[in-house]
């Protein structure tokens, strides 16, 4: 029966009346109705196939995208996965797709590591996941010198010195807002710090910076899910039911996966901010960045 109301969808949409924009409505009735059907062979119908790949066409990039070419293992939208990869592979569109690659057709991903052209992309989003076949990770978002490179200044010093808040505001845009609100780019990864400077004195922004895992928010703890492809996705679970895990990693990047996908999560003891991060600026600079923190006061 639902076979059959496939294919009556399928043959109204040959009606060019139907089609509003980019995206036929009739076409998405087909995507949903197949959706829902559990054992459903889109090989076994050419009206249903064409209208996923309609609706794939018109929805390049967007989860439903990226949930029915896993669903329905189709393979042939690989290179244009690639090419979501090589746009942009610390995207969340980009993460997802270098994720169903790895999962549908590992040969290609092999393939285009040969590629000068797309072997960077390819590089970057790896060790964003932390493939272990896959060579060394890729360079953080804040590239921190190595830990003993730089002692921790003393707090007390760091006290005396009054910091220039515009300069301190500089600094938290190039190394924090990555993460955290207030952003320009609106990311929410870690906790906000609009008004930071009212719950924490200098000190405690000092402490916070030069060891982020002495204190750990609490809905911030840090994940690191293993897939059964290999893969390792490290992030905040922002929601969890019995088939999916809803993962966003640093910088925002937001990732759905099938709890069938993964091999095995671990919740990580240290913060997913960065340690040694004074190291990535001058002493004037860290002063500065605490100065416009404390300036961030709840109004009123």
């Amino acid at each position: 029966m639902m076979q059959r109301l496939v294919e009556l969808l399928a043959w109204l949409g040959l009606f060019p009346g139907l089609v509003f924009g980019a995206l036929d409505p009739v076409d998405t009735t087909i995507v949903e109705t197949v959706l829902r059907m559990e054992n459903f062979d889109l090989r076994s119908s050419e009206k249903a196939t064409a209208a996923v790949g309609r609706y794939l066409d018109a929805k390049k990039g967007s989860e439903d995208y990226f949930k029915l070419i896993e669903r329905f293992v189709i393979k042939d939208r690989v290179p244009e996965l690639l090419g979501i990869i090589q746009v942009n592979p610390a995207s969340t569109e980009g993460i997802a797709a270098l994720n169903l690659v790895l999962q549908l057709d590992e040969a290609s991903l092999e393939k285009g590591l040969q590629d000068p052209a797309l072997a960077p992309a390819l590089k970057k989003g790896l060790g964003i996941i932390k493939h272990p076949g896959y060579g060394p990770a890729v360079t953080p978002v804040v590239e921190v010198p190595p830990a003993q490179a730089v002692p921790v200044p003393e707090i007390a010093h760091l006290l005396k010195k009054t910091g220039d808040v515009g300069l301190g505001r500089k600094v938290y845009a190039k190394l924090c807002a990555v993460c955290h609100l207030p952003s320009t780019v609106k990311i929410d990864f870690g906790p906000n710090l609009s008004e930071i400077g009212s719950k924490l004195p200098k000190a405690e922004l000092y402490t916070a910076i030069f060891d982020p895992s002495a204190g750990v928010s609490f809905g911030f703890e840090g994940w690191q899910l293993t897939m059964k492809s290999g893969a390792q996705f490290t992030g905040l679970i922002t929601s969890e039911t019995d088939a999916a895990v809803s993962l966003v990693m640093i910088g925002g990047v937001k990732l759905p996966l099938k709890k069938a996908d993964i091999a095995g999560r671990v919740m990580m003891k240290q913060s997913l901010m960065p340690p040694g991060l004074h190291q990535a600026m001058r002493e004037d600079e860290l002063v500065a960045l605490v100065e416009y923190l404390a300036s961030m006061k709840k109004k009123g």
